[in-house]
Order: C-alpha cells, then structure tokens, then sequence
C-alpha cells in the first residue's frame, strides 16, 4: 500500500475512525499506525505507545479542555 501522508485522504482516514468509533479509538489508531513507521519499533511497543498516548490525550481533550466529541462510539 502507498505512503498516504501528503494525500488529503491520508488525515481524512483518521478523520472518519474518529467519527465512527469515537476520539479514544482514533488517537489509539494515528499513534500506533505512526509507531510503526518507525523501523526500530516493536508490535508491543508501539501498542503501548499509542496506549498511553490515547489515555492522556483523551483525559486532555475530554476532562480539562472539554472539548465536546464522544470518547467512545459504537454506532454507524
């Protein structure tokens, strides 16, 4: 598969996860896929990476600055 990051679908890729399957899920997505491009990185490294990454920006985004999209959403 080709390197979409200068490709306008390649943010709108994150975009559409984060409206379906909600904020939390696409943090964890961006991160862990842009881990993984690193070629020193690990499947767990980068999982745990993302991990904690969608749980701070998550606490961030939703507790402190309030920003007003779903954590979590399950529904089409």
């Amino acid at each position: 598969m080709a390197w979409l990051g200068l490709h306008p679908r390649g943010s709108s890729d994150v975009r559409l996860f984060g409206l379906y399957f909600g904020m939390a899920a696409a943090t964890f997505m961006c991160v862990f896929v842009s881990a993984l491009g690193d070629r020193t990185a690990t499947l767990k490294g980068s999982a745990v990476l993302a991990a904690v990454v969608a749980v701070v920006g998550c606490l961030l985004f939703s507790y402190v600055l309030k920003v007003p999209f779903p954590l979590y959403r399950w529904g089409f």
